[in-house]
């Protein structure tokens, strides 16, 4: 049954949930208007579609026909998966997760291999770090963009992290709680942090009791946007300032496995992604190694 030519995105689910059994159908569309309500247009078809191919397998080749989703058993998944890429359900887990959490059902998502997490490398160039590290660590730098960016480059913290800072949060001068762990601050940064707060007490009389605030937050108590720190602050990715930080604890200060993921709160496999990644000496140590051979 070929789709409508033409269709808005409204009229392509519309055709699309009529493809499904009626009874699996009208959890679809509440997982569609509930859990994946803001999703994008591409994602919701891509979902879409991935669960059509299987509702269509289960009505022709299982004993569950037309049933309910509760009545699929893991046998079912893997039937499906043995017959196709080990990987083609991966845009159904997040609708078994939904299924499993708010309808009670079998946990079919356990049955999926887990799909490898290829890491993307986004490191910034030595000489740029360097100078931004100097901007950060002298009074050129705005008390914001200092904090910000040396909580990245000294401790890693995430978009996230930064992001969901709140005052309350600042448990000494020293101290700073992130993500439920206590962050013992470099030097660097507690001469930042009372610089910054400084700073804001002075100048800063909105609502926000987040500690990073902008101008909207004038208006508004609610974390700063995503996009932000890169546009509006340290003029360069959270992410890209991440990963050069993460590049100098392995390469420089040749941390390993569990040295890294205290310092980062990394998940063992991403650790063990980037150490694959930086496993190298870093170019600058390479040259060094071979000059103390030349004259060892």
């Amino acid at each position: 049954m070929p789709a409508p030519r033409a269709e808005t995105q409204e009229a392509y689910e519309a055709w699309m949930l009529e493809n499904l059994a009626p009874l699996r159908r009208a959890w679809v569309r509440e997982f569609l208007a509930t859990a994946y309500r803001d999703r994008a247009p591409s994602t919701r078809r891509r979902r879409l579609a991935v669960l059509v191919r299987f509702d269509t397998y289960l009505t022709a080749e299982t004993a569950v026909g037309e049933g309910q989703w509760t009545l699929i058993a893991p046998e079912q998944v893997e039937g499906f998966l043995a017959t196709r890429s080990r990987f083609c359900l991966e845009p159904a887990r997040v609708f078994f997760q939904w299924l499993k959490a708010r309808k009670h059902g079998t946990p079919l998502a356990v049955v999926l291999p887990e799909v490898p997490r290829l890491t993307r490398l986004r490191t910034l160039p030595l000489q740029q770090v360097f100078a931004l590290y100097r901007r950060w660590t002298t009074s050129e730098g705005p008390p914001a963009e200092a904090l910000a960016g040396l909580l990245v480059l000294l401790h890693c913290l995430t978009n996230g992290e930064l992001r969901q800072l709140r005052m309350t949060d600042v448990l000494a001068p020293d101290q700073l709680l992130v993500g439920g762990r206590i962050v013992e601050l470099a030097p660097p940064i507690v001469a930042v942090l009372d610089r910054y707060l400084a700073w804001r007490k002075e100048c800063y009389s909105g609502p926000s009791h987040y500690l990073l605030v902008s101008r909207a937050s004038r208006l508004h108590d609610r974390p700063v946007s995503a996009i932000w720190f890169q546009e509006n602050l340290l003029g360069v990715p959270v992410a890209n300032l991440r990963q050069s930080a993460i590049q100098r604890l392995v390469q420089v200060l040749g941390c390993d496995g569990l040295q890294l993921a205290a310092h980062t709160n990394l998940s063992i496999q991403t650790i063990q992604g980037y150490l694959k990644l930086f496993g190298q000496p870093a170019p600058w140590k390479a040259d060094e190694a071979r000059q103390d051979q030349q004259t060892g």
